[in-house]
C-alpha cells in the first residue's frame, strides 16, 4: 500500500503553509488564514484500456515532488514532502519510517474533493452514532470518534460498451387443472438473443486497507463534483497510492460487467429457475480513469477493543464497523420468537 502527500506550498504574504480547505474549497494558509484560489476544471479525459502502463514520464514527475517512505508497523508505502518527513503514517499512527525507492505507476486523473474539514466530520461521526439502534448506549454517552484521518483512497472507474449473443433454457412454473384439481409442473423452455449495453461508473477501490465491502457502505460519490487531478486539493491530507494494479481492477470489472449483462438478459424473461444460459460477449470502447476519493477514518477504543470506522468526506454518510450492543441484538431476535410463540399459544388456547 502506497500514500501519497503533497508538497507543501507556502504563503506568499507569511510563508506558511497552505492547505486545501473543504469549506471554500480553495487553499488556506494555516498561519495567517489568507485565501488563495486555485483554477478547477471538470473536463475529464479517459483514458483507453491500452493505455494502461503507458506515460511514465508523468507519473515520474508526480513521484519527484514528493517522499517516498515505508511503515515497518503496518508495511505502508507514504509519500509525504520534504517538510514533513517525521510525520506518522495515516495507517497505523506510528513513526516508525524509513526512506523507500520509487514505484512504477500512473497518477491520479481525478479527485472528487473533501466537502467538509476534520472538525465536521467529528461533529458528523458523533450526530449518526447517537441515531444508531445496536449502537451500546454507553459508546454513545462517551461518544469518543478516536483518532481522525482524512485520507484520499484511490479507485479505478471503467466503462465499456457490450455485445452479447445468448442462448439457454429456463424454467417456469405453470398451473393446469385435471379432474376438477389445480397443479403446478415446471417447464423448460429455450431463449435466444442479443443483446447491447453501455456500462458506466463501474467502481474497483484499490486500496490495502479499504476493502470492497467497506467501500460499499459509503456509496455512492456524486461525480458532479469530480475535477482533473491537482495536487492543490490535497494539500493537508493524504493520498493512498493504489495496491491493486489497474489490470487486475479490470478483471474485477469485467466480473461486475458480465453479471450485469447476465441479470439483464434473464430480467427480460418471467422465469423460475435457470437450467442453462450460454453468454458470449465482446468489449469495445473500454475506459478508465483512477480517481481518488474522500474518507475520513476513525479509529478508537471501546471496552479495551479496537475498531475502525470510515466515513464518506463527500457526503458523510458513515460505514459500519461501529461497537454493538449483544443485549440488543439478542432483544431483537428473541422478541419476534416469543411474539410467534404467543400467537401459537393463543392460537391452540382458543381452539
Amino acid at each position: 500500500m502506497v500514500v501519497l502527500k503533497a508538497s507543501n506550498e507556502q504563503c506568499k504574504g507569511c510563508g506558511g503553509n497552505l492547505r486545501f480547505d473543504p469549506k471554500t474549497q480553495n487553499l488556506v494558509c494555516e498561519k495567517c488564514g489568507r485565501r488563495v484560489t486555485f483554477a478547477k476544471t471538470k473536463i475529464i479525459a479517459k483514458r483507453k484500456i491500452s493505455d494502461i502502463g503507458k506515460n511514465q514520464d508523468k507519473y515520474k514527475e508526480w513521484i519527484a515532488k514528493n517522499k517516498l517512505i515505508e511503515c515497518a508497523s503496518c508495511g505502508a508505502r507514504i509519500i509525504l514532502n520534504n517538510l514533513e518527513y517525521s510525520a506518522t503514517c495515516p495507517y497505523c499512527g506510528r513513526s516508525s519510517v524509513s526512506l523507500s525507492s520509487n514505484l512504477p505507476g500512473i497518477d491520479p486523473d481525478v479527485v472528487i474533493p473533501f466537502a467538509f474539514d476534520k472538525e465536521e466530520a467529528v461533529k458528523k461521526f458523533k450526530e449518526k452514532v447517537s441515531k444508531k439502534f445496536y449502537v451500546p448506549r454507553a459508546f454513545k454517552k462517551k461518544n469518543n470518534s478516536g483518532n481522525v484521518a482524512g485520507i484520499y483512497i484511490p479507485s479505478f472507474i471503467f466503462e465499456a460498451k457490450s455485445y452479447s449473443s445468448y442462448e439457454g433454457l429456463l424454467l417456469r412454473q405453470e398451473s393446469y387443472t385435471s379432474n376438477g384439481k389445480t397443479y403446478t409442473r415446471t417447464v423448460v423452455f429455450p431463449i435466444a438473443g442479443t443483446k447491447n449495453l453501455h456500462h458506466e461508473d463501474i467502481m474497483i477501490e484499490a486500496s490495502s486497507k479499504v476493502d470492497q465491502k467497506q467501500l460499499s457502505e459509503i456509496l455512492p460519490y456524486s461525480n458532479k463534483e469530480c475535477y482533473d487531478f491537482k495536487e492543490d486539493y490535497i494539500r493537508g491530507y493524504v493520498v493512498e497510492h493504489y495496491s491493486t494494479q489497474p489490470t487486475e481492477c479490470y478483471h474485477q470489472a469485467k466480473d461486475i460487467m458480465d453479471k450485469n449483462i447476465r441479470r439483464s438478459i434473464l430480467s427480460d424473461y418471467s422465469y423460475s429457475g435457470v437450467q442453462t444460459l450460454n453468454i458470449r460477449t465482446t468489449y469495445r470502447d473500454e475506459k478508465f480513469l483512477y480517481r481518488v476519493s474522500p474518507i475520513y477514518k476513525f479509529e478508537y477504543k471501546y471496552k479495551n477493543k479496537a475498531y475502525q470506522t470510515i466515513m464518506n468526506g463527500q457526503t458523510g454518510k458513515l460505514g459500519g464497523g461501529l461497537p454493538k450492543s449483544k443485549i440488543k441484538i439478542a432483544f431483537t431476535i428473541i422478541i419476534p420468537i416469543l411474539i410467534v410463540l404467543a400467537i401459537v399459544l393463543l392460537i391452540n388456547f382458543l381452539g
